[in-house]
Parts: C-alpha cells; structure tokens; sequence
C-alpha cells in the first residue's frame, strides 16, 4: 500500500487520502455497452463532474454454464462486455473512483435483479423461496426469489463473491486500485427494505435465524415465556407473530420487529464475508413505501448494520408535486447521516438539492441526462465539485427533533385497532398519522427538524438536540424512561403527546417517566371535545396538574395540555393524540409558530465557523427567502417550484446553483441572491450558478435560448 494513502468512510463522509469529499457519483451499466465506448462514456462523466462511478455487477452476467459446468468470467477480448478487468483498468485511467455493486441482487431492471437462474427456486434451486405471513412466495419479475439465509443460497453466494474478490477486487482496491468499496443488496436485499413488517420473510430459514435471535436475547425460553405469558418449552416451538392480536400478542409483535431490522444486518454479514476484509462496505436503503413509516422505521435501522456504511436512495416518488414522496426523501437522508446512492426519475436537480439539504454527505446525478436538463446539472456539479467539499462536515441547524422508539413502531406496522385500550391507557400511534401531521405542521410554519433513534442515540447526541417530540404510549423500557428523565433533567425539552408510559415493555408498572417527567392525573373519563387552539374536536381527558405546572390547553372539560419544569430542563404533555393542527399549536407553544412571510419552502441551514450554507426548496408558491447567516442578512428570489443552495464565507457571497426555471414548463423567476451588501441577479428566469476564484465569482447560466443580464458583485454587467 502506498504511504498515506487510504479511503474511509467517517460519519457517513467519504474521506479519501486524508481529506474530506462530498461524494459526487453517476452510475455506469458497463455490461449494457460495448466495451469500445468505455473510455469515451467514462470522460464523459469525468467532464459533467462526476467523482465516483458506481456500477452493478450482474451475477449472472459473469458465470458461463456448459457440459454440467460453471465457471466465472471476468475478463475478455475487445468485443467482450464481461471484461470487467478492463472496465476497471478504463475507470482507473480515466482518473475516476469506482463503487461496485457486488450484489448478489443488484438491479431490479436485470432479470431475477442479477441473480443466476439456478440459485432460483422456480429453476430446480435448492433454497425455499422467500415467504409472506400468508405463505405467499416473494415475486420478482414473476419469479419467486431463494430466502436469503437458506445455506444453498448462503453457500452459492459465497462462493461467487470470494470468486469476485480473488480475481477481481482485492488487487484494485484503493489505493492500489480505483474500487473505493462495495454495495450489498438493492435497497435491503432484495429491494425488500420498505416492505410491511408480514411481507418478509417467514421461510424455514428465516425462522431459524428468528429463534436463534430470540435465544441470544432472552438466553433461556423460561424469561420468554415471562415476558409473553407463554409455556414454550424450547426456543425452536416459538412461532413468528402474523398479526396483532391484542394484548396478548404484543411481546411477540416487538420480538418479531426487532427481528425484522435485525435480519437485513445478518444476511449482509453472513453474504460479506467472502470479501475483502478492510474493503468498505455499503448498504442502499429506500425510502417509506407503500407499507407505511411503521414498518420503514421498524426495518430501516441503520445503527444495527455492524462494519456497513449506510446509504439511501430517493424511491420513485415526485418529490415536487407529491409531499408523501417528499417526507419520504427527507427521512431516507435524515435516518443517518450517509450518501445518496441513486438517481431520482424526475426532478433530477431538485430531488438532489432535497438529498443534500436534508443531510445526504453525496449525491447520485444521471449519467443519461439531455439538453436543458443535462447543462442544469452540469452547473449544479460544477459549483458542488468547487464549493462543496467542506459541506458534510457542516452542523445542521434544526429547531425540534422527532424522537424514534422503534417499539412503538413494531406494534403500530400491524395497524392495531384504535379504540382498545390497556386499561384506559392509548395504544401507540402509527407515524404514519403522527410523524406526517408533525412533519406537515413544521413545513407550513418554516420550521426544521431532524430524527434521533432514541434508543441508540448516546446522551450526548440526545443533549445535542433542543427539543424532542415524541408521540408516547402506555409503555416504554426502564432504560428509555431513565435516558430521557436524564435528558430533560440536564436542560432538555421533550414534548410528549398522545400518552405518557406507565408500564415497561413487559407490562410491569415502570413510572420513573411519570415521577420524574411528567406527574400529571387523569380528573375524568375521555371525551370528544372543542379545545382552544386546535381545530375541530378531538379526543382528550381533563387533566389534574404536578405541582408548578403552566396549562397551554384547555376545554370546557379541563386542562389537556401543560408544561412543567424538571431540574435544568422543561417538559410538556398534551393529552390529544396526533392530528391537524396538534403540532401547529406546539410550535407556538414553544415560540416557534407563526406562518413564516415569503414562500412556502423547505428551508434548512449548515452553519461552520467561517462559512454557511442555506437550502431553499419551493413547495409551490415563490419568494422571497430571508433568513440571517453568520449575523449578515440574506435575502434569495425562490420560484414557485424552483431550488437554491447559497454558500456564503466571510460576510461575502462564495457561490450558489439556482434553478430559477420549471424543468418542464421553463417559467420560473430571475435569480437574486443579496448577502449583506453584494448581491448576485439576473433579469430573466434561469438556472444559474457561481464559484469563487481569484477575482471574484465565475458565473454560468442556463436560459433556453433567452438573453439574460447578470449583475456579479464586483463586476459589471455581462450578457448572454
């Protein structure tokens, strides 16, 4: 290895050779191309900016089948797409880094995702196919797909990925190669990372692997059968839950929810181990399907990926006209910190601009990009590629964050009835009711959020956020009730709604949140009513206060919500579950409501020492966006659905990409960005971007064919 040389990921950055790197990537199909046109499409990508290449390598297409035997290919003559020695010989010349995606499921355009036909169960495969809590078989391309913890499959995989490491990977591995790392799976392992949490995957050897996980976390079944209120007499009789049942099933839906983002982390160790030991290794998570925020919140959990480095891709959503699609982006970038691994089908500039500004330490941009669209991203690369490697390490600045108890997201991803009760207390909300109502609310009043794992998070990282909302329920562990009393009592704020947990997850009574939080009592029986503040009527019970208590909420019935301050911090209580309007009112509570003036925009900030950065994403009604960056007030020109980034250093504008123009339409607004006393603009709606350089910002711009005049600080006034 060369001295000094080395590529990591830190915090989900890419650090190559020491120094820090927004990840700038494009994908490249090199098995879909001939072999001639490698080197002209790798310049190509060169040129628009792209850094890091990231490229499938189809099982299928590098094993070669005859007279009862197989063999790999992976090298070959000039006419030879499975020269993949060759490929990465052209990736390396080209002064470009590589990320393979070794799969063994790859690409969901390739058949059965890249997967040979053999290891198939439809072909005569000796693995089960994967299976639903109905028994149902996982189809892809109507072909059902081998469970991935089956031992045939287990033992096949390996031995194509040991075989892809020896003859490939090991020797051109950075830095004695381009190969900066490779991706496992397609957005979990077989695009299954959304899926609902009885979708997958209940085959034999899945359910092997699920009693083997209950037998490390319990260690004898008698404490299984404590916490269940069951007489199993071995581990190997316990069988998956397939549906909430009531109460009497609710030990089983947290076991087998656990198990679920437990499973994904397991499979990706079992199929890593035939590669490179050091080599890093990544992971592409989706973001929220069909399935719901329960079930992605109960699957998607990245702090369980031992040695992988979390990655997300944007779904097929459009994030401008659709707002689930755009929830679902911010989240998938916001779960953790990471890169984003996959183009967006529409909306390309936009959707990218929405990966970064949610927290994304890279971007994917498509490699097949044409006319306007292809020169908008050309300048969206050109100012990232100059002005962005110092952004991943940039604080976000978030006003709230919402806190995750994946507990309740086990349960609620089976969509329990709401109307029972464990005596009289609420059963947990789905997020896909509470976290929408809370996200929706924080949009409309300009208000920024983050996610923290609460469970997972150190104490630390929780006292690094000001204030916390969570939708509560009737249970919660000891230890959760113990870290978040500790985090209100050391000066945080922790807002709860819905209902506070008297309970642990085993049902015994737990009231550390309730003594040390809390303190409330209940002074009647719930009932629908008009309460001040909230629109329409809601459900809620009067409320009899802890001592010190300031009410914030009330109806003709009582007090329902209050606040009540604990050592150095603050807790406040409302005892109506999520819904239109609820979150509106705790903004203004905590002083953070109030419809911003402007646009309606998703708006977020990255703050350094020395130099900011502001987001602007519209949402369908421009303006203008004004906020204060390093104590300078700034001022930016947002189209109705347009989207900006603006870097500023030192009281002086240091570059910006604007997409001042509908990507279908071409209506838009000029570009006007005024920082303190300099102000960059244009006369006619553009894309537009600038860079610093010596003598002052290098701006390019793109119009449809439209002269425009640009005002740059500093200069005159050139035209197009």
């Amino acid at each position: 290895m060369q001295q000094g040389r080395s590529v990591r990921f830190e915090d989900g950055v890419l650090v190559v050779d020491g120094a820090e790197r927004l990840m700038i990537s494009g994908d490249y199909p090199y098995y879909r191309d001939r072999p001639e046109q490698w080197a002209a499409k790798l310049a190509e990508l060169r040129d628009a900016g792209i850094q890091v290449v990231t490229f499938s390598i189809p099982w299928r297409h590098h094993v070669e089948e005859g007279e009862g035997s197989r063999r790999f290919v992976f090298s070959g003559g000039p006419e030879d797409n499975r020269d993949l020695l060759g490929f990465i010989e052209q990736l390396g010349r080209a002064g470009l880094l590589g990320l393979a995606r070794t799969g063994p499921f790859v690409d969901p355009e390739e058949r059965m995702g890249g997967l040979p036909d053999h290891v198939g169960p439809a072909y005569g495969g000796a693995s089960p196919a994967v299976l639903s809590a109905e028994g149902t078989p996982l189809l892809f391309q109507g072909l059902a797909l081998p469970s991935p913890l089956a031992p045939a499959f287990l033992a096949e995989t390996k031995e194509w990925l040991r075989a892809l490491t020896n003859e490939v990977l090991a020797d051109r591995l950075y830095p004695r190669g381009p190969l900066l790392g490779v991706q496992l799976g397609h957005e979990g392992l077989y695009g299954d990372a959304a899926m609902a949490l009885g979708a997958f995957d209940y085959s034999a050897p899945a359910l092997q692997g699920f009693r083997r996980f209950l037998a490390r976390k319990y260690r004898v079944i008698d404490a299984l059968n404590e916490a269940h209120g069951t007489t199993w007499k071995s581990f190997g009789e316990v069988p998956p839950v397939k549906g909430w049942g009531g109460m009497a099933t609710l030990g089983a839906c947290l076991d087998w929810g656990e198990w679920c983002g437990h499973y994904l982390g397991e499979v990706l160790q079992e199929w890593g181990t035939g590669l490179p030991g050091s080599c890093p290794r990544l992971v592409s998570l989706p973001p929220p399907g069909r399935a719901g925020l329960d079930a992605w919140l109960g699957r998607v959990r990245p702090e369980r990926l031992r040695g992988m480095q979390y990655g997300f891709t944007r779904g097929t959503g459009d994030v401008v006209g659709d707002e689930g699609a755009f929830l679902g982006a911010v989240l998938a970038a916001r779960r953790q910190r990471g890169p984003d691994l996959e183009v967006a089908p529409s909306a390309q500039a936009y959707s990218a601009l929405l990966a970064l500004a949610s927290g994304a330490t890279g971007i994917s941009v498509p490699t097949g990009a044409r006319g306007a669209t292809s020169k908008t991203l050309s300048l969206l690369t050109d100012f990232l590629s100059h002005e962005g490697q110092s952004l991943p390490r940039r604080a976000h600045r978030a006003e709230l964050a919402w806190g995750v108890y994946t507990s309740y997201n086990f349960l609620a991803a089976w969509e329990p009835p709401s109307a029972p009760r464990y005596k009289g207390l609420r059963l947990p909300q789905p997020a896909t009711e509470a976290l929408e109502h809370f996200a929706a609310d924080c949009l409309a009043q300009g208000v920024d959020f983050r996610l923290v794992d609460l469970e997972q998070a150190s104490a630390q990282e929780l006292a690094s956020c000001p204030r916390i909302v969570l939708a509560g329920s009737f249970f919660m562990s000891e230890a959760l009730q113990e870290k978040l009393a500790d985090y209100v009592e050391k000066g945080g704020l922790l807002v709860v709604c819905g209902e506070s947990p008297l309970f642990d997850e085993r049902l015994r009574i737990c009231e550390i949140f309730q003594e040390r939080v809390l303190g409330h009592h209940f002074q009647g029986k719930e009932s629908v009513q008009s309460v001040k503040g909230l629109p329409g009527e809601v459900a809620c019970r009067p409320l009899g206060l802890p001592e010190g208590a300031e009410p914030f909420m009330a109806s003709p019935a009582g007090v329902h919500g209050y606040r009540v301050r604990r050592g150095e911090g603050y807790a406040l209580y409302l005892d109506v579950r999520a819904g239109p309007g609820v979150f509106r009112r705790v903004l203004e509570v905590l002083g953070l409501g109030g419809a911003p003036m402007g646009p309606r925009a998703f708006v977020t900030e990255y703050v350094g020492e020395e130099d900011a950065w502001l987001f602007a994403l519209g949402r369908g009604r421009g303006g203008t966006v004004k906020r204060t960056l390093l104590g300078v007030p700034l001022e930016l020109e947002l189209a109705d659905q347009g989207c900006a980034v603006v870097k500023v250093r030192r009281g002086r504008i240091a570059g910006c990409f604007v997409q001042g123009r509908d990507e279908q339409s071409g209506r838009g607004a000029p570009v006007r960005v005024r920082y303190g006393g300099e102000e960059l603009s244009t006369d006619v709606p553009c894309d537009l971007s600038a860079i610093s350089e010596d003598d002052g910002l290098r701006v390019r711009w793109v119009s449809g064919g439209a002269p425009v005049r640009v005002r740059v600080p500093g200069k005159g006034e050139p035209r197009s």
